[in-house]
């Protein structure tokens, strides 16, 4: 018997142990219906600690009694989670056929997979390999599949390419995976239908997933090629939410559509780029259109990639509710931008150096009946500020418009911009204790109008990124 079968015994042994000496006066026995006790065994296996911990649960709870064993054995959704974990801890890998017994007490009801391990590549394939081709067994009642660990472990898991799929979602994070590599593993599917509707992908190009994307409601990928998402996006025509992080450069592999793709389900759509390729994610903007689109988060690193986002948004003219932008070329560009969005209600803002431009261009348009209007909806508004600080704290205290004296008088009418929360982090996340919050000195009639925008139920955060100063007690 191999070293990780021997270990599942053992916590096996000591959790029946533990229950047996608590079995004097046991009511599952001799007092609660079946109904009752099968209700308990399921809630007892369905903590999440416990279900880590103690991955095989309802074996433990199977072996206490003969009369405990009936009425789990009896229970089929009690045999429906498997764990599989393989780490430097007691955490046990079961046999193959203890596997295959787990599996047929479940009956034909929907399996939950959950499969990790920190171990080298070459001992858990070793180890995973029998166990994964038990699960690949009974891939049609797959409902979930969470699977975390070295890079080849994804390629044990199998199904027939074609056939009914229950399958729900597909959660795949590969051990070791930077944001700029590309697994050379497989993970394939075949064409089962109808495809899952949540799947996150991280570090595997698209040539090596095979999945049915036709019923995907939510995607995240990582790593991927700009022409990989755009056929990403071409393939899920039911897509409401997409995350693409770190995109690379086009390849020719993949050809991009002569026309661009009309996206008329996509609500939001996350795009995050660091380090050398930072304008990739800019560029999706040039191939497609999303007129339902209410959640944007994006970055223009220049005159150019700004030019495309505003023509992308021109194109769709979204009803959009919320942007997180995580970098412009100047302020000036940043305001271009924003004008072309009145119905936003939430703004964040990262890694834009922010003047007085911004705080008093939204004080002047605070009263929505005078003059042009500016972000009239604007709700909630968060801003992480590098230093040295180029603003003056009264232009952003006057942004709500409003006196301390006549805050309640205004604030009650419907002509001002609902603006109700303000949340701002002050200085780099690397900065020195020296550097942080000594610098940083708010006036004192400034700082009792904050005071009198919060006792008047105005959110207002300024915080340092590291200690969550309350700056405005401080001061």
């Amino acid at each position: 018997m191999s070293i990780p079968h021997r270990r599942t015994e053992r916590v096996l042994e000591s959790g029946v142990e533990d229950l047996q000496k608590q079995q004097v006066g046991d009511p599952i026995s001799y007092l609660f219906p079946a109904e009752i006790s099968s209700r308990i065994f399921l809630f007892v296996a369905s903590q999440p600690d416990e279900a880590h911990e103690k991955p095989w649960q309802a074996l433990v709870l199977a072996s206490v009694s003969h009369r405990w064993r009936e009425i789990a054995t009896t229970e089929p959704r009690l045999w429906t989670s498997i764990i599989l974990t393989l780490d430097d801890g007691p955490s046990p890998l079961p046999h193959p056929n203890t596997l295959g017994e787990f599996l047929r007490r479940s009956g034909q009801l929907p399996l939950s997979i959950y499969v990790r391990s920190v171990l080298e590549e070459e001992i858990t394939i070793a180890l995973f390999r029998p166990l994964c081709d038990v699960l690949s067994g009974c891939a049609d009642r797959w409902a979930s599949l969470d699977i975390s660990g070295p890079l080849h472990l994804v390629s044990l898991f199998h199904a027939k390419s074609e056939g009914r799929s229950i399958l729900n979602s597909i959660f795949i994070t590969p051990e070791g995976i930077d944001h700029e590599s590309r697994s050379t593993a497989r993970f394939d599917l075949g064409e089962m239908v109808p495809g899952p509707r949540f799947i996150t992908i991280i570090g595997m190009p698209l040539r090596s997933v095979k999945v049915n994307l036709d019923n995907v409601d939510f995607l995240t990928m990582h790593s991927l090629h700009i022409n990989e998402c755009v056929e990403i996006l071409r393939r899920s025509p039911k897509l409401q939410r997409c995350n693409f992080s770190f995109i690379q450069p086009g390849s020719a592999a993949i050809p991009i559509p002569e026309e661009r793709l009309w996206l008329p389900n996509l609500k939001s759509l996350v795009l995050f780029n660091l380090g050398r390729h930072r304008s990739e994610s800019a560029r999706l903007f040039d191939y497609i259109t999303a007129p339902s689109l209410e959640t944007l988060s994006a970055s223009a690193e220049n005159d150019a990639d700004m030019i495309t986002l505003l023509s992308f948004l021109s194109r769709s003219s979204p009803t959009l509710k919320s942007l997180t932008f995580w970098g412009a070329p100047t302020e000036e560009a940043l305001i271009r931008l924003l004008r072309k969005l009145p119905t936003l209600q939430s703004l964040d803002i990262f890694n834009i150096v922010i003047s007085n431009m911004f705080f008093d261009l939204l004080a002047s348009t605070t009263n929505l009946l005078s003059g042009p209007q500016f972000l009239p909806s604007l709700i909630s508004l968060r801003l992480k500020i590098s230093k040295p600080i180029t603003f003056s704290w009264r232009s952003v205290a006057e942004i709500f418009g409003a006196r301390d004296d006549e805050i309640e008088v205004d604030r009650a009418g419907s002509r001002q911009r609902p603006l109700s929360k303000l949340k701002m982090r002050l200085g780099d996340d690397e900065d020195d204790e020296d550097d942080g919050v000594n610098n940083i000195i708010i006036e004192e009639d400034v700082i009792r109008l904050f005071l009198a925008y919060r006792a008047a139920g105005i959110s207002i955060e300024i915080t340092d990124p590291d200690s969550e100063l309350d700056f405005i007690l401080a001061n």
